[in-house]
């Protein structure tokens, strides 16, 4: 009972249940990793403008991975206690918004996290590596010749490659909640537990994963939608003789920038509720998968009845 599609969205309203019962923590909660992610990102941006590091291809390179190991450093604690907290809400225990921060008082919970993340990394990196690295090749050898009907064909290909990738490594992703819901565990230790025992229903993990496509696509189009808008609000778009759109040559970085931060602005107001959406269902359905029992207790709470 505890798996396929009737499961899955029964895990997902009790979760949108468990959200709208407790909006404001779990707003606030989200609300602390998105405004870290997202200062460090402006910060990224104006560090990049003002050329604070010397200029050069090379150095470019230097900055842009320095500025990726500040995000990974600060964000990765957030994210581990982020989780935490979807853990235990789901459990019923109204934990504070503030248990994001749980992990960041703590050295010992902090260096577990790097830990945690880097070690999730490495081992679905190895993973996926060998799925995706022929089309992957295959894809730039296309575009770099430019011809259409390879480009077609490595495309399919590669898409298809990313898909069984994702299926390989997202089992890997309830040993990181299981390291997030007791620190004192060994994050490799339970990466390949957690790989053993979902990997048995892996295309089960990835179709939950996929039910929230949507909320991708969403996004995507508030992304266009926002750049589009203040590019034509600045006069950056015309409509040429075959009547379709061109964009300016010469686009101020003003002008970028005010679209991008609306963008970002309207994808952070949506992913406050779809991270924790998120985070809770996936924790109620990593319980349902060790647990066959918790389905029926699960349902006890009748949340289709609410």
């Amino acid at each position: 009972m505890n798996e396929g599609l009737f499961y899955r969205i029964f895990i997902k309203r009790l979760a949108k249940q468990k959200v709208h019962a407790n909006w404001v923590r779990s707003t606030m909660a989200a609300l602390f990793v998105l405004l870290m992610a997202v200062g460090l990102a402006i910060v990224s941006g104006q560090l990049s403008y003002r050329k604070v590091f010397l200029t050069g291809q090379t150095n470019v390179l230097l900055e842009r991975g320095l500025l990726f190991l500040l995000l990974w450093l600060l964000v990765s604690p957030l994210f581990m206690g982020f989780t935490a907290y979807c853990i235990r809400t789901a459990r019923d225990e109204e934990p504070k918004a503030t248990e994001t921060f749980s992990w960041l008082g703590s050295m010992s919970k902090y260096l577990r996290s790097i830990q945690t993340t880097l070690t999730a990394a490495v081992f679905m990196t190895v993973r996926a590596l060998p799925i995706v690295l022929l089309p992957g090749a295959f894809y730039i050898y296309a575009v770099s010749q430019q011809k259409t009907s390879w480009i077609l064909l490595s495309s399919v290909l590669f898409g298809i490659a990313i898909i069984f990738a994702l299926v390989q490594v997202l089992p890997y992703v309830p040993g990181v909640w299981s390291v997030a819901e007791d620190a004192s565990r060994r994050p490799a230790e339970e990466l390949r537990k957690a790989r053993t025992e979902f990997g048995q229903r892996k295309w089960d993990v990835f179709c939950f994963f996929f039910s929230y496509f949507g909320w991708i696509v969403l996004m995507t189009v508030l992304v266009s939608v926002m750049i589009t808008a203040s590019l034509s609000k600045a006069g950056a778009l015309t409509m040429t003789a075959e009547g379709t759109v061109a964009i300016a040559e010469n686009i101020a970085p003003a002008v970028m920038a005010d679209g991008i931060m609306r963008a970002g602005v309207a994808v952070g107001l949506l992913l406050l509720y779809v991270l924790p959406y998120f985070g809770i269902a996936f924790s109620y359905y990593i319980r349902g998968v060790r647990d066959p029992d918790e389905f029926n207790r699960l349902q006890a709470t009748n949340p289709f009845e609410k």
